[in-house]
C-alpha cells in the first residue's frame, strides 16, 4: 500500500467505533485472528469478546495505557477523546439490510423493553423519524457527555455533524459492501502481515433477505431514513477516495476474496 495517511500505526492506538449490525464483529473478528496469528493479543482489547468485561475498564485501559494497540466497542464515538496517538476507524453498511437486521435483531433480543408487544416493522420505522437505530445518529450526536443534547437537534443538523465527523474525525472508513478492501485496509493499519478469511456473523441469520422484502416496505425504509441514505451515500465517496493512492499487493486481495465468498449473504452495491 502506499499513503502516509495508511501507514501502519506501531506505536499508536486504533479506536474502531463499531455501529450495530454493520459488520463491526466479523471484521474484528478476523483481525483478532491476525494479532494471534503473530502472537500479539496482548494488543488486542474488544467489549463483544468481554476482554475487559466492563465498559469501565476497557475506557480506563485506553486512557491510561501506551503503545500500539487495537480496540473495539459500541457507542465509543465520542466517548472516547481525541488525542494524537489515536486513531479513530469505522464500518457504515447500506442502510435498508441494515434497518431490517436491526429490527429483527430488537425483535429477538428486546422485545421487552417495548413493554406489552414489540411494534410492528411499519410502526416501529415511522416512530423511529429516521434517527433513532441510525448511523447518522452515531456521528451526529456520539455517546459524549452532550449526547442527549445533541440528539434533540434536527435531523437535517445532525446530518451535516455527522458528514464532518466521516471526514474530520475518522482516520480510515470501512465499507460492508466492501468488506474485504476494509478488512485490508484495517489489518494494514494494525501492521497485521496477513488475516485469515473473514466468516460472517450468523446470530441474526433468520432476518429476510431484501431481494424477499415488500417493496413497500422497502420504500418505507427509503422515505424515512432518507438521511441515513444520503449519508452513507457520502461515506461511499469518501471509501472511494481512500482507495485512489491505495495498491494492494498484485493478486492478493483477489485471492481473499475467493476465501471469503458466499460469506456475504446480502451485499448491496
Amino acid at each position: 500500500m502506499r499513503s502516509r495517511r495508511f501507514e501502519p500505526i506501531q506505536h499508536g492506538q486504533i479506536i474502531f467505533h463499531g455501529i450495530n449490525k454493520s459488520g463491526s464483529l466479523a471484521l474484528s473478528t478476523a483481525l483478532r485472528a491476525g494479532y494471534k496469528q503473530e502472537a500479539r493479543l496482548n494488543q488486542f482489547f474488544s467489549r463483544y469478546l468481554s476482554i475487559p468485561e466492563h465498559e469501565r475498564d476497557f475506557h480506563e485501559i485506553i486512557l491510561n495505557s501506551s503503545g500500539h494497540a487495537f480496540f473495539v466497542d459500541h457507542e465509543i464515538y465520542g466517548a472516547i477523546p481525541p488525542a494524537p496517538h489515536r486513531a479513530l476507524v469505522t464500518i457504515l453498511r447500506h442502510p435498508l439490510p441494515r434497518i431490517f437486521s436491526v429490527y429483527r435483531w430488537l425483535e429477538r433480543h428486546h422485545s421487552k423493553d417495548y413493554g406489552s408487544s414489540m411494534p410492528g416493522f411499519i410502526d416501529w420505522v415511522r416512530n423511529t423519524n429516521g434517527i433513532t437505530y441510525s448511523q447518522l445518529e452515531q456521528f451526529g450526536a456520539g455517546y459524549g457527555p452532550k449526547m442527549h443534547d445533541l440528539r434533540k437537534l434536527p435531523g437535517d443538523e445532525l446530518l451535516e455533524r455527522a458528514k464532518q465527523a466521516l471526514a474530520n474525525d475518522v482516520h480510515c472508513l470501512g465499507l460492508a459492501e466492501r468488506f474485504e478492501e476494509t478488512i485490508f485496509l484495517f489489518a494494514h493499519l494494525c501492521g497485521l502481515s496477513a488475516v485469515p478469511a473473514w466468516k460472517r456473523d450468523d446470530r441474526n441469520s433468520d432476518r429476510p433477505l431484501v431481494s424477499t422484502i415488500d417493496k413497500s416496505d422497502l420504500d418505507l425504509v427509503e422515505e424515512v431514513f432518507h438521511r441515513d441514505f444520503e449519508l452513507y451515500k457520502f461515506a461511499v465517496e469518501l471509501f472511494e477516495k481512500q482507495l485512489k493512492d491505495i495498491r494492494f499487493h498484485e493478486g492478493e486481495l483477489d485471492r481473499y476474496k475467493k476465501a471469503c465468498i458466499g460469506e456475504y449473504k446480502d451485499r448491496l452495491i
